[in-house]
């Protein structure tokens, strides 16, 4: 066993060292943000104007950059090409993240992604509701995990709900079962077929949310990185399907998957 360290050491210089090191973080995440505010129409003039001002404030030259990746909004991509002639990539990670998406509003798995959505509002908006999860969840030794709503704005929250219900489905199908007296409206229980789809959407999201996490570091280059992901991505979970002018991607889901 290593040594504890003595009060003396701690204060003069294991917490030194610890502040410089945070210090350090924080100054190098925060000198690689410019944020201001926005007060017009966010137009491809605009976007270009302030991307030009941002590069200004870097020093860099626009000579010097070699293409700019964003999301897919039209937007910013008119002030990329149009207004930049610069070469525009797509984000990789909003990619993945749009496919999900897309695949949520699929017919197979929608009226599930509905389902479950009920299921956690009806015990993350109600006290009672959720003490009473709690408290079942005790008892049958599970982690006391509070459920979470699927949010279409944020990333990776349809995996976190799934996976929640699914570590908590024998407590959650105690609770559902039992006699409420409450004028919340209590949601039906998932079928055995829908729990076990829901789990094998919760297996396919854990490895897409964690490959989105990846691709969208911004402490480790990560362009080496994005075509073998996304093929292997697409080999196993993603499909093309053609969207208007612009080709996107969406689960590969069919009737035996799930």
């Amino acid at each position: 066993f290593s040594k504890v360290p003595g009060r003396r050491k701690v204060t003069e210089r294991v917490l030194p060292k610890l502040r410089q090191d945070i210090e350090r973080v924080i100054h190098i995440r925060i000198s690689s943000i410019k944020a201001f505010s926005v007060h017009q129409d966010e137009t491809g003039v605009f976007l270009a104007e302030s991307i030009t001002e941002v590069l200004d404030s870097w020093n860099i030259e626009m000579q010097r950059v070699v293409c700019i990746t964003t999301d897919g909004a039209a937007n910013i991509r008119n002030a990329v090409e149009e207004e930049l002639k610069m070469p525009w990539v797509y984000c990789s990670a909003h990619a993945v993240n749009l496919a999900i998406r897309l695949s949520l509003d699929h017919a197979l798995v929608k009226p599930l992604v509905l389902k479950a959505k009920l299921i956690a509002k009806f015990f993350k908006n109600s006290l009672k509701a959720s003490r009473i999860l709690a408290d079942k969840q005790r008892e049958l030794h599970l982690s006391v995990l509070k459920l979470k709503a699927d949010n279409n704005t944020r990333w990776g929250s349809a995996h976190e709900m799934f996976e929640r219900l699914w570590k908590s489905r024998s407590a959650v199908t105690a609770c559902l079962a039992r006699r409420w007296n409450t004028h919340h409206k209590v949601p039906d229980n998932l079928t055995t077929e829908e729990w076990k789809a829901l789990h094998k959407l919760c297996l396919i999201l854990r490895a897409l949310k964690d490959s989105s996490e990846f691709l969208s570091s911004q402490c480790n280059p990560t362009i080496g990185s994005v075509m073998p992901m996304l093929y292997t991505m697409i080999y196993h979970h993603l499909v093309d399907i053609p969207f208007k002018k612009q080709p996107k991607m969406t689960l590969r889901i069919d009737g035996t998957s799930l």
